[in-house]
């Protein structure tokens, strides 16, 4: 009996130095303390919606959304070798929409097939074999330099409800201090400070438009103003920010838009017109498998294009997916 005692207690001494290897390998590690958010999985685009996100903790834990659930996995890295323990690690148990879970569950044997890694600036790479399995854009807090399009707001009612249909709200922050967009009639401009995950925005001052189109715009006008300056707190999760007010109620959410800075054209360069009814991405290179920059659905009853330029000597990474766009900068 005492030599089994023994033996557990030697068997409970080595666990216990496994473990403290790993954490200590994983917070020396270039992974640990950054944050994801997933751009392609096995060469094809993630769902739009809920963005799938992975964050590498110094305590050799990954964890994030895998689109419907929240999860974490243990982490291990050597060099460019990266392994997840996605057989060992837990999740939540919500119930999504097939399409959703069928994506999560890819999403997950991806992580466990994983032995390499590649980050470069702001751009993941994950492998297995010799084989690009997913791709991934940093992600951080930071509000400076984003632009938001609204999904939701407080409309001091008690109550959340989305923007009516055709008058779009959106949210721009820029590096100044300075928040600005519409509000579905008219543009919005304020200041804004902020402080680890505290905000303060300042009175909003708007252009003087009167919309009677679509019903009820100008009411959703005020009443989403009211609640963006209400906000006393925001986070930032993957592609979507929430903010909210003192009673900690949801004043506005939104889904990130992404900018993308391209070249002007040479001169005498041939250029065109790409049609995307379906929407549009564009990649860092050719092929699927490098990271997406920039993705926009299309609604249904809106017809939309890009202006774009043809890559010299080759052609375009993918249909419908362009190497650049004519002009300085283009947000979708």
């Amino acid at each position: 009996m005492k030599k089994l005692s023994t033996v557990a207690v030697l068997l409970l001494a080595a666990l216990l130095v496994v473990g403290a290897f790993r954490t200590t390998m994983a917070a020396n590690s270039a992974l640990a303390g950054t944050r994801w958010v997933l751009s392609s999985l096995n060469g094809q685009l993630p769902l739009p919606g809920d963005g799938i996100t992975l964050e590498f903790g110094a305590d050799g834990n990954a964890s994030g959304s895998d689109g419907c659930n929240r999860y974490s996995v243990p982490y291990t890295v050597k060099g460019s070798s990266l392994t997840f323990g996605a057989s060992t690690g837990i999740t939540t148990m919500m119930a999504c929409p097939e399409v959703v879970m069928t994506q999560a569950t890819a999403y997950m044997d991806m992580l466990a097939s994983v032995d390499k890694f590649d980050a470069r600036g702001n751009q993941l790479t994950l492998v297995s074999g010799a084989k690009i399995v997913a791709t991934f854009v940093a992600a951080g807090q930071d509000l400076a330099g984003t632009s938001w399009t609204v999904t939701a707001y407080n409309n001091g009612n008690e109550a959340v409800t989305s923007p009516i249909e055709g008058a779009d709200l959106t949210i721009n922050f820029d590096d100044d201090n300075r928040v600005a967009g519409n509000s579905g009639c008219n543009d919005f401009f304020a200041s804004y400070l902020t402080s680890d995950n505290a905000i303060l925005i300042g009175s909003i001052g708007s252009t003087r438009r009167f919309c009677e189109e679509p019903a009820g715009v100008m009411e959703q006008e005020a009443q989403f103003q009211a609640a963006l300056q209400s906000a006393t707190t925001y986070s930032v999760s993957g592609n979507r920010l929430e903010l909210r007010n003192g009673a900690d109620a949801i004043a506005v959410q939104a889904v990130r838009e992404l900018t993308v800075a391209v070249p002007e054209p040479d001169p005498g360069e041939p250029t065109g017109r790409v049609t995307a009814p379906n929407g549009v991405n564009v990649r860092s290179g050719p092929g699927t498998n490098f990271p997406i920059l920039v993705w926009r659905p299309l609604a249904q009853k809106v017809r939309s294009s890009v202006a774009v330029r043809t890559v010299s000597g080759g052609p375009l990474p993918c249909p419908l997916r362009p190497a650049a766009w004519a002009g300085s900068q283009r947000t979708l």
